[in-house]
């Protein structure tokens, strides 16, 4: 089975009970990705996953801690490397990708992802022929 890159939108779901419908959806992706090993992240989504969840969920530290420690068991991680900035930045030529969008994209690549999972990059586009899913549509 080819990977897929969860993106932090995912993780964090997971962990919102403000949205039961979201959180559920991202739940399963994390037991599917997890239990057949076929799940990436990076250390970007750990930073981003952290700052959000401290400020916005108000999570306690102690939580995140033990959820990163969870992620970082159960799915494949990316080092963001000076490689990955360097294709990141490369990959902002398109007009279409911030930064840290195509950061993303560059980790993906680099695990050699057939998929995305996100819902801030445009559904069913590929970028540097990996698939974006938005698996939060209905």
């Amino acid at each position: 089975m080819a990977s897929a890159f969860l993106d932090t939108n995912v993780l964090l779901y997971a962990n919102d009970a403000d949205d039961p419908r979201r959180r559920d959806v991202a739940l399963g992706l994390l037991a599917k990705l997890a239990g057949d090993g076929g799940g990436v992240i990076s250390t970007q989504v750990f930073v981003e996953y952290a700052s959000v969840a401290l400020t916005k969920l108000g999570q306690p530290p102690a939580d995140i801690d033990r959820q990163i420690e969870f992620f970082e068991s159960s799915l494949q991680v990316v080092m963001v490397s000076a490689t990955l900035v360097r294709r990141a930045v490369a990959l902002t030529a398109r007009k279409d990708l911030s930064y840290w969008d195509a950061l993303i994209i560059a980790a993906a690549e680099s695990a050699g992802c057939a998929e995305i999972y996100t819902e801030d990059l445009s559904a069913g586009q590929s970028y540097a022929g990996i698939r974006v899913v938005n698996p939060f549509t209905v």
